[in-house]
Order: C-alpha cells, then structure tokens, then sequence
C-alpha cells in the first residue's frame, strides 16, 4: 500500500527490521540523537531513570514477538478468546484483573508460570511471578536466544502488535 502525504514524501521507512531494532539499533532520520546517558524510562513510584542499555539488556533471553493489548474490564471469556486467536504464550497482567487472567489462563492450557504480574504494592499476591524478576533475569544473564534477521520487504508482512480494541472508549 502507498502512503501518501500532502506535506510532501514522507521518510524512509526501513522494511527489514523488527521493532526493537528499529527502536534500539536504528537512527532513523526524524529521530533526535540521543546521547548514551539519556533517560529512556523513568519508574513512576521511584522516580528512577533508566536508559537505553538497560532497557535492552533486560530483553535477553525473553524475545516478545508479537504484543497485543487487552481491555482490563474484559471477562475470563473474552480474555480467553484472544488468548486462543494469538495463541499466547504469556500473559502480563495488573494485579487488579489477576484472576480474569488466571481464570482464562487456566482455559487455555497456558501454564501458570506464564502468568506474569506487575509489581503494584500493596495488591501482589506471591504465588505469581513478577515482571521485576524477569527483568532482573534479563540484567543477569546473557542473550539466551539468537536475534532475527528479516529480508528486505519482510517487515511489511509482519505482525507486530495486535489490538481486538476499535479505540474508542464506552
């Protein structure tokens, strides 16, 4: 499909790259540079900065693919349903919708262990890993898995997040 602008041609868009290369390891030209101090993140309740290289090393050994969002007010039903059509394979959920999630988990034979619950005191039961310690796993260890290369062109026929929301809200 062409895209076309009436400000005139837009940028270069590299076809040959997955999210994070291209969020990590490529300058588009619209990009300001950063310098390797910056602040990429900064956690909400501490006010800790953290930067690119640490964002990138917390990624070894849990490559995500493919993303999609959920509604927090879904059902164990609807939840389940999406989790069947993308085929999941782990689940990222606020400790507030932790039992829709277990719940639908449970429906779609996804062990329990892929279950992961942000660290949101005082409401984190203990039963479920936390996201802190996969990223904590990530910091410690070496890339346990080897990057893909696309083709040129290739990017354009990947998936890369997955939304069942239309975007508008109730």
């Amino acid at each position: 499909m062409d895209v076309y602008s009436p400000s005139g041609p837009l940028p270069n868009i590299p076809d040959d790259l997955t999210v994070p290369q291209f969020i990590f390891a490529y300058q588009h030209e619209c990009r300001p540079v950063r310098g390797p101090s910056s602040t990429w993140l900064i956690e909400d309740e501490t006010g800790r900065e953290i930067g690119k290289e640490e964002i990138i090393q917390s990624q070894f050994g849990q490559p995500i693919d493919l993303e999609h969002g959920a509604n927090p007010d879904f059902s164990s039903d609807e939840l389940f349903y999406q989790l069947e059509q993308t085929k999941a394979s782990l689940i990222i959920v606020h400790p507030d919708s932790i039992d829709t999630a277990h719940s639908a988990a449970q429906k779609a034979k996804l062990p329990l262990n892929r279950l992961v619950m942000f660290d949101t005191p005082p409401q984190s039961p203990d039963n479920y890993l936390k996201i802190g310690a996969l990223i904590h796993k990530g910091l410690t260890s070496l890339p346990a898995f080897v990057e893909r290369k696309l083709n040129s062109g290739e990017a354009k026929t990947k998936l890369a997040f997955l939304s069942f929301l239309s975007g508008t809200t109730e």
